[in-house]
């Protein structure tokens, strides 16, 4: 009798498995926090090791003009509302369309630096600061269009366009 060899389970990025379990439970907010979600690292750069999204706000019945709540681990807090407005204009960017208006900033006590700490699947390259004149460029090019879902998906296009230049 031979023996037949196990099979082994293949590696799964954990993006892959998160997505689907978080999307649904995400789905009523329009997507917006599953956005926020999966581009925080690109987002905030440096701060996703102390900080997390937690909750987006709309004013009743639209869904601009938002109310952005961050979890920041103790004493980030200060730093956090510093750069509040760079964070909101690169989320604006990264949505495509302006759903923040504003940023709450939540000092969590329970948060450690290292409890947030995620390991990436590659170090974000230095553009020296290129990446957000591109997504204020391609803002102003897409600022036209109505659709915000069109919107957001063009800008993500002009981006993976301009890096396959590169």
């Amino acid at each position: 009798m031979t023996r037949k060899p196990k099979s082994r389970a293949r590696l799964t990025h954990l993006s892959v498995l998160t997505n689907s379990v978080m999307a649904p439970a995400l789905r009523h907010r329009g997507g917006v926090m599953v956005q926020l979600l999966q581009l925080w690292p690109e987002i905030s750069t440096d701060m996703a090791g102390w900080s997390l999204p937690v909750n987006v706000r709309f004013p009743a019945g639209r869904r601009e003009g938002g109310v952005l709540t961050l979890s920041v681990a103790a004493a980030r807090g200060p730093e956090a509302q510093a750069r509040a407005d760079a964070l909101m204009r690169r989320a604006n960017a990264a949505l495509g369309y302006g759903a923040i208006a504003r940023i709450s900033i939540r000092q969590d006590y329970s948060l450690t630096e290292k409890k947030l700490q995620q390991p990436t699947a590659e170090p974000a390259e230095d553009t020296g600061g290129s990446d957000s004149a591109l997504l204020l460029r391609l803002e102003r090019a897409t600022r036209t269009i109505h659709s915000p879902e069109l919107r957001a998906a063009l800008i993500r296009l002009g981006r993976v366009l301009e890096q396959q230049k590169k």
